[in-house]
């Protein structure tokens, strides 16, 4: 079995599982290729994938220029830093993570006119973490929108952990989406997407799941998609 057809089998598998767990609204599946190689993406788009997301906005820039001869969508995951976001905003489709006014002042300025979601940071979270915290997200909303950036979602990585918590974090996303009328909840990576699934994600975001470990990641890793630190 060559690699298209394995990554072929493993979204598929996932798919199947995603539409039992989910079968009115199965959430769409964001590939996430950090750090691996252009040709290994090549073989994720042909296996199906055509929503690749990026933590790093030089490899984003990068990949995007390598592949432009594909009909692919690329999402921004990773730690939106204001002096990389004219990389971001040239070459991605969809910014996951917006979490302060600055950012999306910047954004308006360069004219992005691609999907914003605004992340959110999970209680208790350490100081090393983005987002924004749950009670500053609405104003961050209104000041994006008020730019006149497509605020369509809201996003998070929950602390790795028991289910209770994470299950607790998503619900809290969820809520907090309906209550801003967000259409849009990017939440669930490789450990925790079946609880993602359940909990009512319309997007997750799988790296390890689909592609396997990364190049270079350690033996023990089990999922840091859409984490800004390695």
């Amino acid at each position: 079995m060559n690699l298209v057809e394995q990554l072929r089998e493993r979204r598929r598998a996932i798919e199947a599982e995603v539409a039992t767990l989910a079968p009115v609204r199965p959430p769409r599946i964001v590939c996430v290729t950090k750090t691996h190689p252009v040709e290994t993406v090549r073989a994720a788009v042909e296996a199906g994938n055509r929503e690749l997301g990026e933590n790093y906005a030089s490899e984003l820039a990068e990949k995007a220029a390598a592949l432009r001869d594909l009909d692919v969508r690329w999402h921004f995951i990773g730690h939106l830093q204001r002096r990389q976001i004219k990389q971001v905003s040239g070459a991605a489709s969809v910014v996951e993570t917006l979490s302060r006014v600055v950012e999306a002042e910047r954004l308006a300025a360069l004219g992005f006119d691609g999907e914003v979601f605004v992340q959110v940071a999970p209680p208790d979270a350490p100081a090393t973490r983005s987002g924004v915290p749950r009670e500053g997200a609405p104003e961050l909303v209104a000041a994006a929108r008020s730019l006149g950036l497509r605020v369509v979602g809201v996003m998070g990585v929950a602390l790795p952990g028991e289910e209770a918590p994470v299950r607790t974090f998503f619900r809290s996303l969820v809520a907090l989406a309906d209550e801003l009328e967000l259409p849009e909840r990017s939440f669930g990576m490789s450990a925790d997407w079946r609880w993602a699934t359940t909990e009512g994600a319309t997007i997750l975001r799988l790296g390890t799941a689909l592609l396997g470990p990364r190049p270079g990641s350690r033996a023990n890793l089990s999922a840091s998609e859409g984490v800004e630190v390695p």
